[in-house]
């Protein structure tokens, strides 16, 4: 009979010390706007190869602010990557968004990403490198609008050099992903 207070106070202390924990609403506070469908206004948030999670209303407005030279980019297919990277760098964004745009215009276009590496590591990694490359640069343009069925991620690792060579300035060439159509 004495375990019955004890259980009913042990009870009551943790109600009321979970009761403090508890967010108090205040009056007014605003509502959550409800969810659209619209893919403009949708957040979609992505480990992005920027290094970071951008969302898409963020991608679209980069899009926006390299409008001007777009059609100087369009004849630009190279993305070059750092030793060892993937993320593709600020220098090289208006490139894939200039090919986004196209294939946002031109829905029967089908674009490859074939990933390349330098001669440096296995083959077996040097493939994985090269796809990672070509889907970093993929997954850019299908968050700046592209449908995932119209571009396409390979990798032929080291195997096709762009530049015959083992010093820096070739293996640096070799690092790319090159945009196909």
């Amino acid at each position: 009979m004495k375990t019955t207070p004890r259980l009913l106070t042990l009870l009551l202390a943790a109600s009321l010390g979970l009761a403090g924990c508890a967010t108090k609403g205040t009056e007014g506070a605003k509502e959550a706007p409800p969810a659209t469908s619209s893919s403009s206004e949708q957040k979609v948030v992505i480990e992005s190869n920027l290094g970071r999670a951008i969302s898409q209303p963020e991608a679209l407005s980069i899009v926006k602010a390299t409008e001007a030279d777009g059609d100087n980019l369009k004849t630009r297919d190279i993305v070059y990557f750092d030793f060892d990277k993937y993320d593709v760098k600020p220098e090289y964004r208006g490139i894939v968004e200039a090919h986004a745009r196209t294939l946002r215009s031109s829905p029967e276009s089908k674009a490859r990403i074939e990933g390349h590496t330098d001669s440096i590591g296995s083959s077996e990694y040097n493939l994985a490198l090269g796809q990672r490359r070509s889907e970093a640069v993929r997954k850019m343009m299908v968050i700046l609008g592209v449908p995932e069925s119209q571009v396409e991620a390979v990798s032929f690792g080291l195997e096709r050099p762009a530049v015959p060579g083992s010093d820096a300035a070739s293996r640096a060439k070799n690092r790319r992903a090159e945009i196909r159509y």
